[in-house]
């Protein structure tokens, strides 16, 4: 007697689905209501997305949640969305895009910045931050809407993300007596709620990290006597302060990132190397050396990148994809303009990578990898993962992950692809003072030129 595939076992079912084609199991599930029960158990999204997205090393769209708190919609939502856009990643032939245009009813913005999970993004302008909702209304189909208004109090405020991930961002103001920066909240729910704030030192606010606020200390004053990256604890707010070391021959700053326990510091001639402080002494001002300093064969510019070309993880996968080590070095990837000709091109960009050479006793080696762009970067923007996206003369192009040999050993860096076609193409010709932000698990592209605010979803799938 022959058996049809409606009579086998749930348990057998349940183990075919995991090793067929997500395509095949979507089909399944059309076919009557049992298949479509257990096409959506959250057993076979489980499989699904640690086979299709974790050990493939996709970046992860959404929140960064907990993975024991994904619910089998939400492992399916992940797991298409980021075939979706792996698939039209690679081959260039992404879907129609979805353009979004924002429309604040005050004076143009001066940047943008899209929020973790995808949730929305913040605008800021002379005298305001605006929050924008965005959310799924169907296939290929969003509504935005503005949530929220925190405004300045002076023009021309700095506002920064959190590097760690969270939905927090600082504001920072310099002048005067109340010179502050606050941190809050804009996540769901959350409109600008404030969640502490400290007292400014004498610079610009250029980062936020967990809990550190960072500042760039251009001039030494009472309170800070030496020149550099002061880091502040908004959290603990008692007054101490921590100064990564700047010198006159490094010249104008340019960038950071954290790298597991250290902070890598980009000036226009010098790369530092400095430990991650565990704690700041209260009412008092630390200095902290450079454990390790690189001199550049090339003074470099903005605009700035850095990428370990390694996707974020969810807190408590069942395990990592497999690039957390290639080839048993942890690397990171550092990409910025040069304003020296190199090769007699004038528009190029300059990459290298960072690596440790012994973990144990934190030793970094640094291997160049100069790369030729011919036309002229105007901004740039690159994820975890190594994809990322550039703009030149309007037009948004994108960069991807590759596998390159430098200084005899095989890295993953972040390569810039010159196809024709660019992915968007900004409302304005000319991307003077234009600014960029992607979000490299959703696939979403946020620009400002001018008075032009527009936010690009490349993929625009259903959120199931």
């Amino acid at each position: 007697m022959l058996l049809s595939f409606v009579t086998l076992l749930d348990d057998v079912l349940l183990h075919l689905f995991a090793i067929l084609p997500l395509s095949d199991v979507l089909h399944v599930r059309q076919t009557c209501k049992r298949m479509h029960i257990l096409t959506k158990l959250r057993t076979v999204w489980c499989d699904k997305f640690l086979l299709e997205v974790l050990s493939k090393n996709l970046p992860i769209p959404g929140d960064l949640l907990p993975f024991e708190e994904l619910s089998g919609d939400d492992l399916e939502w992940r797991t298409r969305q980021a075939l979706l856009l792996d698939r039209g990643w690679r081959v260039r032939t992404l879907n129609d895009p979805v353009s979004l245009t924002l429309s604040p009813p005050k004076e143009g913005a001066t940047q943008v910045i899209l929020l973790p999970g995808g949730h929305g993004a913040v605008t800021v302008h002379p005298h305001s931050a605006l929050l924008w909702l965005i959310e799924p209304t169907g296939k290929s189909k969003y509504s935005v809407k503005q949530s929220a208004e925190w405004n300045f109090p002076v023009a021309g405020c700095q506002v920064v993300r959190d590097s760690a991930y969270s939905d927090h961002i600082a504001i920072g103001w310099m002048e005067g007596p109340a010179a502050r920066v606050v941190v809050l909240s804009v996540g769901p729910g959350h409109p600008f709620q404030l969640l502490g704030q400290s007292k400014a030192v004498n610079g610009t606010l250029i980062g936020l990290h967990d809990n550190f606020v960072l500042m760039n200390v251009v001039e030494s004053t009472g309170d800070v006597g030496t020149k550099g990256i002061a880091l502040i604890d908004w959290k603990s707010n008692d007054g101490g302060v921590a100064i990564l070391e700047s010198r006159p021959e490094f010249a104008k700053y340019l960038g950071f990132t954290f790298y597991e326990s250290h902070i890598i510091v980009l000036w226009e001639a010098h790369l530092g190397i400095f430990p991650m402080p565990s704690s700041i002494p209260a009412q008092s001002t630390t200095l902290v050396k450079p454990s390790q300093i690189y001199a550049l064969a090339h003074h470099v510019q903005s605009p700035v990148g850095f990428s370990l070309c390694r996707p974020r993880q969810l807190p408590g996968t069942p395990y990592p994809g497999s690039s957390s080590e290639d080839n048993g070095y942890s690397c990171i990837s550092v990409i910025a303009g040069c304003n020296e000709r190199i090769w007699g091109v004038s528009n190029n960009i300059t990459r290298s990578i960072l690596f440790p050479v012994d973990k144990d006793r934190t030793m970094f080696r640094l291997a160049k990898i100069p790369t030729q762009v011919e036309e002229e970067c105007s901004a740039m923007s690159i994820g975890s993962s190594g994809r990322g996206v550039w703009m030149e003369n309007g037009n948004v192009r994108q960069c991807t992950p590759r596998e390159i040999l430098g200084s005899g050993t095989q890295f993953k860096t972040v390569d810039f692809d010159d196809y024709g076609k660019p992915l968007w193409r900004i409302s304005r010709s000319r991307s003077e003072g234009s600014c960029l932000d992607f979000d490299d698990g959703l696939g979403r592209i946020a620009t400002v030129s001018g008075n032009d605010i527009e936010i690009v979803d490349l993929v625009g799938v259903e959120k199931v």
